[in-house]
């Protein structure tokens, strides 16, 4: 619940998405945010944390990446949301990712949202 407010304060444009019961844009951010980690990553006391590259696999997976959003213009998008001096982004942060990258392709937030449960509910 706690959680939840934070996130709500902090991101109010950019609410957590759920298209079923079955999978959420929260699974889904852990998912990439396990990726290819060691046993000691999984149970990180930090919680699920997610790399540039992940951000930019994920997008990447789900048809986000265009011409006119390039893996260039997601690095900037990272390093503009992950603060200074931190490496890696929580699911709060991944959620002000998505806004910025909704505003580079001039659409709302919930589309870009939309668009990567589909494309894992999909695949998946």
């Amino acid at each position: 619940q706690h959680q939840q407010h934070q996130q709500h304060a902090s991101v109010p444009h950019a609410s957590m998405a759920f298209v079923d019961e079955n999978l959420s844009l929260e699974d889904i951010f852990r998912h990439y945010c396990l990726f290819g980690a060691s046993g000691s990553a999984m149970n990180s006391p930090a919680g699920y944390q997610m790399d540039s590259a992940r951000f930019v696999k994920l997008c990447r997976e789900t048809g986000l990446l265009t011409k006119r959003l390039t893996s260039i213009d997601l690095d900037i998008i990272f390093t503009k949301i992950k603060g200074r001096g931190h490496r890696k982004i929580d699911f709060e942060t991944f959620l002000e990712g998505l806004a910025h990258i909704a505003a580079h392709k001039q659409c709302q937030p919930a589309e870009v949202q939309q668009t990567i449960v589909d494309a894992c509910q999909a695949s998946w």
